[in-house]
C-alpha cells in the first residue's frame, strides 16, 4: 500500500484516539477484511487486472463501462445531427440526456476517485481504527451539509458515501467528541458497508449516489421520468432527421384535402334542401 493520505484539520477532534484504538481492533480488523476483498474483486471487474493487491496501484484504463440505459442515451445523442441538437427546443434535451449517461457510466476518473476513497477507509482501519480517519469522516460529513449546486453529487458521486442528515451528524460529532467508540465504530460500519456495496456495483450506485442529499428521492423521480421522455423523444428526432436527410417522406405542397365520402343519397338531400344557405 501507498503512503496514507495526510490528516485534515478537523473542527472536532477524538479526544482520546487510543482509546479509540484499543476500543476497535476487533471491528476494525473484520472491516479491513471485507472493504479489502471487496476492493479486489472491483479492481479483477473493473480494471481487469487478474492479480490485484493492496500493495500496488491499478493500472489506469480508459473503458467506459455503462449501463444499458446509458448505451441507449449515448446511442441516441451521438445519433441526433448537429443541425438537430443546435436547435433550442432540444438543447434541455440535450443536456438532460448527456448528465444522464454521464452518471450512469463508469470512467477513468470515476474508478480512481473510488479506488483513493477505499484505500482511504482501509488505512483508516488498519490496526484499529485511527482518530485522522474518523475526524476526516466527520469533517465531511460537516462540508457537504453546506452543498448548495443542484448538481454537486452528478459531478462527485463517490461523496454520497458521506452524506448524513442533519441529526445524525449531531449525533456523530457528540460520539466523536466524547470518543464513544460504539458510536464511532456505529458510523463507521456504516460507511464500509456502503463502500462494500459500491464496489460491487460501482455503476448502478454511481446512479443512485448522484441523487445524494436533501430531497433527493423526488429528485430521482424527476429525473426518471424526464429520460423516459427524453429517449423517446430523441428517438423520434432522430428518425424524423435521417427521413429529412435522406429525402424520404418528402411532399410537395400540398391543397386541402378532397372528400371521400360520396354526396348525399337524392333523398336526403331533397329533406335538407329547405335549410341550404
Amino acid at each position: 500500500m501507498s503512503t496514507p493520505p495526510p490528516p485534515t484539520t478537523p473542527t472536532i477532534r477524538v479526544s482520546d484516539p487510543a482509546k479509540l484504538v484499543a476500543g476497535s481492533r476487533d471491528f476494525a480488523d473484520e472491516a479491513y477484511r471485507v472493504v479489502g476483498a471487496a476492493y479486489l474483486e472491483f479492481r479483477r471487474v473493473y480494471y481487469h487486472d487478474p492479480n490485484p493487491s493492496l500493495a500496488t496501484q491499478p493500472t489506469p484504463i480508459t473503458e467506459v463501462q455503462r449501463t444499458e440505459t446509458a448505451r441507449i442515451g449515448a446511442g441516441t445523442l451521438s445519433a441526433l445531427p448537429g443541425e438537430v441538437k443546435a436547435a433550442p427546443i432540444v438543447h434541455d434535451l440535450v443536456n438532460h440526456l448527456q448528465k444522464m449517461v454521464d452518471i450512469q457510466s463508469l470512467t477513468e476518473v470515476e474508478r480512481t476517485q473510488l479506488h483513493n476513497m477505499s484505500m482511504a477507509f482501509l488505512y483508516g482501519v488498519k490496526d484499529g481504527v485511527q482518530a485522522w480517519f474518523v475526524e476526516w469522516m466527520l469533517q465531511c460529513q460537516e462540508q457537504l451539509q453546506h452543498v448548495t449546486h443542484d448538481d454537486y453529487y452528478v459531478h462527485f458521486p463517490w461523496q454520497g458515501l458521506l452524506y448524513r442528515q442533519p441529526d445524525e451528524l449531531v449525533k456523530f460529532e457528540a460520539a466523536v467528541r466524547n470518543t464513544d467508540v460504539t458510536g464511532i465504530l456505529r458510523e463507521v460500519g456504516h460507511y464500509g458497508d456502503r463502500l462494500t456495496e459500491v464496489l460491487a456495483e460501482p455503476v448502478k450506485t454511481q446512479y443512485d449516489l448522484a441523487f445524494s442529499g436533501p430531497g433527493g428521492e423526488r429528485k430521482k423521480i424527476v429525473f426518471n421520468l424526464k429520460t423516459t421522455a427524453g429517449l423517446a423523444l430523441g428517438a423520434y428526432l432522430t428518425v424524423e432527421a435521417t427521413r429529412a436527410l435522406v429525402g424520404l417522406g418528402h411532399r410537395e405542397a400540398e391543397g386541402p384535402p378532397l372528400s371521400l365520402i360520396n354526396d348525399l343519397p337524392p333523398a336526403l338531400t331533397q329533406a335538407l334542401e329547405p335549410h341550404q344557405g
